[in-house]
């Protein structure tokens, strides 16, 4: 699967979005983009765990259930 930029996506909206009222509306504007578009995510999904006697907190590693410990989280306060 192919990289996009940030603006290819952007792009990408503002054209669903004509394709659907582009009839009935005559200016769409550009979508509006985030100033600043790194470090972002709509969903964290925080696990925790056991690692020997300690208590971790983790995402699963992808497509199983092993717990990878993340020290810090730029989208989520720890």
């Amino acid at each position: 699967m192919g990289q996009t930029t940030y603006e290819e996506e952007l792009a990408a909206k503002k054209e669903l979005v004509e394709s659907y009222i582009g009839k009935y509306c005559k200016n769409i504007h550009d979508v509006a983009g985030m100033y600043y578009p790194f470090h972002y995510s709509n969903k964290v999904h925080a696990v925790f765990g056991r690692l020997k006697d300690e208590v971790i907190a983790g995402t699963y590693s992808e497509g199983t259930h092993t717990i990878v410990p993340i020290d810090n989280c730029l989208i989520e306060d720890n």
